[in-house]
């Protein structure tokens, strides 16, 4: 039987078939560190899926599929490589699970295991999520990153139209961390 792909990993994955992640990892391992041309991981991919947006889901959230790589040994804060422009900003797994998948049941998980939620608040607060921000928040994040030479929390604020900067959420940023 021929070793399975990164492909075939990937895709599986993207669906969330935590057997199928389980059994090519095992005649595998090597490729739970294995990245595609932009710098994703299998770990990037399953983070990235968007609840129900594709009938052939495996099981609803992706916890599963997630678990199955972190065990393999995926790593939890890999970054996809970014252009130096980007300043503190880190597409991490939890940055995908926020951005692209808007998972709550898989951030939340991905919290648990430890994920760095710092680099995901701005895209909670560009989709004005409050229950993404109050368990981003909840986590502590760093909220003094910078972007494009901006601060990262506060620009959705100023550049989405329709905000005003005064959501009930961001007073328990009090008791976040600022970077000293």
């Amino acid at each position: 039987m021929a070793k399975p792909s990164r492909t075939s990993l990937f895709a599986a994955a993207s669906m969330w078939d935590a057997p199928s992640v389980a059994a090519k990892l095992a005649s595998a391992p090597e490729l739970v560190g294995v990245s595609d041309p932009q710098g994703h991981t299998a770990l990037h991919r399953a983070c990235a899926v968007k609840p129900g947006c594709q009938t052939q889901l495996a099981e609803p959230n992706g916890i599963r599929t997630v678990t199955t790589l972190l065990e393999a040994g995926a790593e939890l804060e890999r970054e996809v490589p970014m252009n130096e422009d980007e300043g503190d900003f880190r597409a991490t797994p939890l940055w995908y699970a926020v951005a692209r998948g808007e998972n709550l049941p898989l951030v939340r998980f991905l919290l648990q295991q430890g994920a760095n939620a710092s680099y995901s608040l701005w895209a909670a607060v560009w989709r004005d999520d409050d229950l993404l921000c109050r368990a981003l928040l909840k986590s502590k994040p760093e909220l003094d990153l910078r972007a494009h030479l901006e601060r990262m929390v506060r620009r959705p604020f100023f550049t989405r139209p329709g905000l005003s900067g005064s959501r009930p959420w961001i007073s328990s940023s009090k008791r976040a961390r600022t970077r000293q």
